[in-house]
């Protein structure tokens, strides 16, 4: 899997940009990310929440972080998610573990994907408490080859 990761200056006036200290590790699919980070030792304990989109204006939002389409999503703490310590870990795209995958009934009755696109640069920023961190990602290709079905 080929990883594209590099880090973006984010800018907050109320809080500092810890984009350098969160050790940002991406891992990628064609519908997918979980990106891996370090928070600081106070806030070990801190829910962060997550915004990601295809802008880096960070709008509009992706699907699988739109809290107005998905209670909760954009929280670091969600199904499928990762924490110990001060190591996270976040699974951007294709929603949590036991949704349907292919397109969840959201919070207006519709029914949305929430995998990531292939090839597809995406922008992310972490905010936590009033810290903010920011990097870019571009997902998987689909694997080429052969298609074999089977009954």
């Amino acid at each position: 899997m080929r990883t594209l990761l590099s880090g973006l200056i984010a800018f907050c006036a109320c809080g500092a940009d810890f984009t350098s200290s969160a050790n940002f590790r991406v891992q990628t699919t064609p519908r997918s990310a979980v990106i891996c980070y370090t928070v600081s030792v106070a806030d070990i304990g801190t829910v962060a929440t997550w915004e990601v989109s295809t802008d880096p204006s960070y709008a509009p939002l992706e699907h699988d972080v739109d809290t107005t389409l998905y209670s909760g999503s954009s929280s670091d703490n969600r199904m499928g998610s990762y924490a110990s310590g001060r190591t996270r870990c976040f699974l951007a795209g294709e929603g949590s573990p036991n949704l349907n995958p292919m397109a969840p009934t959201a919070l207006d009755g519709k029914r949305y994907s929430r995998a990531l696109r292939p090839v597809t640069t995406y922008y992310a920023r972490v905010t936590i408490g009033s810290d903010t961190a920011a990097l870019s990602f571009l997902t998987a290709n689909i694997a080429s080859g052969p298609l074999c079905l089977q009954s």
